[in-house]
């Protein structure tokens, strides 16, 4: 599950099917492929307790991540998968950090 926010390489302006190609392409662009995902659950509201809804996340200004959607994800994949695992356009800058939960 992620500890901060997955920022999409781009907006999905709410379309599902623009989702899932953001969603692809964060995959592809940090060295996994989608196909090795068994199951996938987004949101905004995040899945650990304590958390911050992932609009809060989101710069102002013109900053490159300002046009991105945010989402709190829940990965399992199909196989064990070594960490640490960083997802998305902020994964440099501390965004889209997974945690492994049992």
């Amino acid at each position: 599950i992620t500890v901060t926010p997955v920022a999409l390489p781009g907006s999905d302006d709410g379309k599902a099917n623009k989702t899932d190609k953001l969603m692809a392409k964060m995959f592809s662009h940090a060295g996994y492929s989608i196909d090795d995902v068994a199951d996938l659950d987004f949101r905004r509201v995040p899945f650990v307790r304590g958390g911050e809804d992932a609009k809060r996340y989101r710069p102002n200004g013109s900053h490159y991540l300002g046009n991105c959607t945010m989402y709190h994800m829940r990965i399992r994949w199909k196989h064990r998968m070594p960490g640490p695992i960083a997802l998305g356009s902020g994964r440099f800058c501390g965004l889209g950090i997974f945690a492994a939960i049992e």
